[in-house]
């Protein structure tokens, strides 16, 4: 029996609906792959635009700026290693050569900010530290589920300002550590678990100082750089589709 035309169409209509459900799916796969973070330097994490990824997680916004007396450093002269990561944290290292240093009656400040975020809500907390060093101070600002607003140190004593609308809060976080020879570190947690996270590392040298290198830790639930990496959702969502075009195909011919 021939269907009539409103059939045809609606036949037609949910054939075309399967179809744009599925490239939904899909096309994410042929997008351009963002690179996995590796050690680099400094200068190819803060290019514009840069970002890349270590399991669930994408880190960007990489931003550098460096102030004092002393002889500076350029981006291009310090390296990122990010290659300390596990799957429940996510570790940049910042050094160089010759350390970070700066002589009798000078001062030296680096700035490195940046942004992480996965997809679901898997960020804890975090945590900075120091690497040898004759006496510096490090310290770390933070913007769970937001974006840090106010300027670096406005105010020692107080958290930073954060900005952002989501709707389980945003939480902001700063520690400080000053280095006595040894390595060391200090850590905090954000009173939930957030989706997004920015940081701020301020390295400051009153001279005679110096410290081999500086980093922070982000403390996360799942999915760090050497998590098993889950289904591509494609392939989930393919056998569905199928099935949902079969069945249809069963009623149509049954009726």
């Amino acid at each position: 029996m021939r269907r009539s035309k409103a059939e045809f169409i609606r036949g037609s209509m949910w054939l075309l609906g399967v179809v744009v459900l599925a490239l939904a799916f899909v096309a994410p796969g042929f997008s351009t792959p963002i690179p996995t973070c590796g050690a680099a330097s400094l200068s190819t994490y803060d290019a514009a635009g840069y970002e890349c990824t270590l399991g669930v997680y994408t880190l960007d916004d990489f931003t550098f700026s460096a102030m004092g007396t002393a002889e500076l450093l350029s981006d291009s002269q310090i390296t990122v290693d990010p290659t300390g990561s596990t799957p429940t944290t996510i570790s940049f290292q910042f050094s160089t050569p010759g350390g970070f240093t700066a002589g009798a009656d000078q001062t030296a400040e680096y700035i490195v900010q940046y942004n992480m975020d996965p997809l679901f809500p898997m960020i804890s907390g975090g945590l900075i530290d120091v690497g040898p060093n004759d006496p510096v101070t490090l310290t770390g600002e933070f913007c769970g589920n937001g974006t840090l607003f106010s300027a670096p140190n406005t105010n020692p004593s107080t958290f930073p300002t954060c900005l952002g609308n989501d709707p389980s809060g945003i939480y902001p976080g700063k520690l400080q550590l000053t280095g006595t020879g040894a390595s060391s570190s200090v850590g905090f947690q954000f009173p939930i678990l957030v989706t997004t996270v920015d940081t701020r590392l301020i390295l400051d040298l009153n001279g005679p100082a110096e410290a081999d290198s500086f980093g922070g830790v982000i403390d996360v639930t799942g999915g760090g750089p050497t998590a098993t990496p889950e289904p591509s959702a494609a392939f989930l969502v393919a056998p569905a589709l199928l099935g949902l075009v079969w069945f249809r195909k069963k009623v149509q011919a049954r009726g």
